[in-house]
């Protein structure tokens, strides 16, 4: 960057670059330099009028952000939850490693309207469900969906609404204790049979 300052433009157009500067204390600053070209009077070389401005808390920033955006995602696909971004069109723009996993479906699968028709195959109850992708149920909801192998899974969802309008949904497989307690049930139920045996 530094090789290209004294060099007139071939354009008169206001040129703009963001660069690192050493400073006297030994510490780094980063700097946004503006600079343009000043018509000069007649038989006088061109000026380069240059404008610098310490960006040091932007960069900072964006730095945090894209380091955010490393993170995240490695971290979610770390967590044993299902974890789906939605944009404020209620269409599916991520979903982690887990969620892949439990249903079957890919990301770019989950953007087909036949996959939702494949998932939820009762037309009302897949219209609910597409309606909380929009505009997440404001109590948490189970949810059955039938999964790529054809099994069911039910998920616990909660869904919390961004301040852009996009949508983020946290889901529990809880199928593993429905079933348990359903397995329960029936067994309590062969035990009160057998004890009205018993006392007969």
């Amino acid at each position: 960057m530094v090789s290209e300052f004294g060099k007139v433009p071939a354009h008169s157009r206001p040129v703009a670059v963001t660069f690192r500067l050493l400073r006297k204390d030994g510490t780094y600053v980063w700097v946004e330099a503006t600079a343009g070209v000043a018509g000069g009077r007649e038989g006088e070389p061109p000026e380069i009028i240059t404008i610098l401005r310490d960006v040091s808390d932007r960069a900072s920033i964006d730095n945090q952000v894209r380091r955010t955006q490393e993170i995240l995602p490695s971290l979610f696909d770390r967590l044993p939850v299902v974890i789906v971004f939605l944009d404020n069109d209620g269409q599916v723009q991520y979903v982690n490693r887990y969620c892949e996993a439990l249903f079957g479906w890919s990301l770019q699968e989950l953007r087909e309207p036949e996959v939702w028709a494949r998932m939820y195959a009762n037309p009302e109850r897949r219209t609910v469900v597409q309606g909380w992708a929009k505009e997440p149920a404001s109590e948490v909801v189970e949810i059955c969906t039938r999964t790529k192998s054809g099994g069911d899974v039910v998920v616990r969802w909660a869904g919390v609404k961004l301040g852009d309008g996009s949508s983020i949904g946290i889901g529990i497989d809880i199928s593993e204790r429905l079933a348990a307690e359903e397995a329960l049930r029936e067994s309590e139920a062969r035990a009160r049979g057998l004890n009205e045996q018993l006392l007969e």
